[in-house]
């Protein structure tokens, strides 16, 4: 996908069923707006309805995401997941929880920021079983442990018979 930014690994958990998932590393805040769109675009322009993206983002899209006082947010991120319809699944699974995994000492202190993070299609929230921050001493970033079940499928439509024809 991009060299040193992304990896995609296809699965094919039945013969009809494939589930992508790109893991991703964002470059730093102050790489150019022109360069940060075109790495986003390359990794984004594949997307279907069963990729799954994961990865350090080195990025916020919501203020609630850090807790620093002057939070910048990425507006081209925040352009990508919108247009592609991706949701980011902690908010659904955990609204009330901020789930930091970041940990940035400055000299002002200690700022907790969620730079990590999973986009899925909105389609597939009903995949996600859990979620939860592993805390991870001695590093600046804990991992997040997604646990999904792709074979649940939250579409199924119900069939029902006509009695009429055991009269």
């Amino acid at each position: 996908l991009v060299p040193g930014r992304a990896l995609e690994v296809v699965l094919k958990p039945s013969e009809t069923d494939t589930l992508r998932l790109v893991g991703y590393y964002g470059p730093s805040a102050n790489t150019r707006s022109g360069e940060k769109d075109a790495i986003l675009k390359a990794v984004f322009e594949a997307r279907t309805d069963s990729t799954y993206y994961f990865g350090d983002w080195n990025a916020l899209t919501e203020i609630g995401c850090t807790t620093s006082e002057s939070p910048r947010l990425d507006p081209i991120l925040t352009k990508w997941v919108k247009e592609k319809g991706l949701v980011d699944p902690w908010r659904h699974v955990h609204p009330e929880k901020y789930g930091f995994t970041t940990v940035t000492k400055t000299q002002n202190g200690t700022t907790l920021s969620r730079l990590d993070r999973l986009y899925l299609p909105h389609s597939a929230l009903g995949t996600v079983n859990s979620m939860r921050v592993k805390p991870f001493p001695g590093f600046d970033h804990m991992p997040l442990n997604v646990d999904l079940d792709t074979a649940r499928d939250d579409h199924r439509t119900t069939w029902k018979m006509n009695t009429s024809v055991l009269e």
